[in-house]
């Protein structure tokens, strides 16, 4: 599949300000956003930041070079790169999920490669009608109202690529099981599960202090569950009625 760039709009996005952590220098770039909900408490951070340190240990390279995450940004190349060390800084954060659309509302489904995020996707096209935006690399923003997803160039194996966005409504963790259940993500889990799925530019000065204040926005304002289940449409309805209220 051919993507077009996501272009200005998402890198030049501006009303950003950060809450948590104070190592970015200088103030806003594009004016100031007002504060969502409740920071995530000390001891939360501190397993996000501890979560942090012991994926570096896995996952930095030998030879040296500072990719986050395993090898998606990394084969996104040099305009990968450089465009993330924009993004990020103007609260733009990099999650390995896929994205959908339904009535303008986005459903982000998270999890390790091969857990069934596309599928999920799929699941929702199918039988919701709903628009896959990216199946398996989405950027998140944040404005002043919402966190937007946004489709990217990058898309890993999955064939889905749109040059859009949609607000956010739920952030959903897969995992596989025999029956569907749902439940909701509080405090240490939360934080643990979703960070998983981040990218972190640590080749960029304050790159990772910047993906955890973005991150904790993101989980002060966006509802995360736990979706274990089995690829039907029963898992759907069990979202839709959980997140959507139908």
């Amino acid at each position: 599949a051919q993507c077009a760039d996501p272009g200005p709009a998402l890198v030049c996005a501006g009303g950003f300000r950060g809450v948590v952590l104070s190592a970015r220098s200088g103030g806003p770039l594009y004016g100031s956003a007002p504060h969502r909900g409740q920071r995530l408490g000390r001891k939360e951070r501190e397993v996000s930041g501890s979560h942090r340190h012991q994926h570096d240990a896995v996952s930095r390279p030998a030879d040296g070079a500072e990719y986050a995450g395993d090898d998606r940004l990394a084969g996104g190349g040099l305009f990968c790169q450089l465009f993330y060390t924009h993004a990020v800084q103007r609260h733009i954060i990099y999650l390995h999920s896929s994205l959908i659309s339904c009535q303008n509302r986005g459903l982000m489904f998270l999890g390790p490669s091969g857990i069934g995020k596309t599928t999920q996707a799929e699941l929702w096209n199918k039988y919701r009608n709903a628009l896959i935006i990216n199946g398996d690399v989405v950027f998140v923003q944040e404005t002043e109202d919402v966190f937007l997803g946004w489709g990217t160039p990058w898309h890993g194996s999955s064939p889905y690529c749109e040059n859009t966005s949609v607000p956010v409504s739920a952030l959903i963790v897969l995992k596989q099981a025999e029956k569907n259940s749902i439940r909701e993500l509080i405090g240490f889990e939360k934080v643990t599960a979703v960070s998983e799925s981040v990218f972190y530019p640590r080749w960029l000065e304050n790159g990772m202090e910047l993906c955890l204040e973005i991150l904790d926005h993101l989980l002060s304002s966006v509802p995360v569950y736990e979706l274990s289940c089995r690829p039907d449409e029963e898992a759907v309805r069990l979202v839709e009625e959980t997140v959507f209220g139908k």
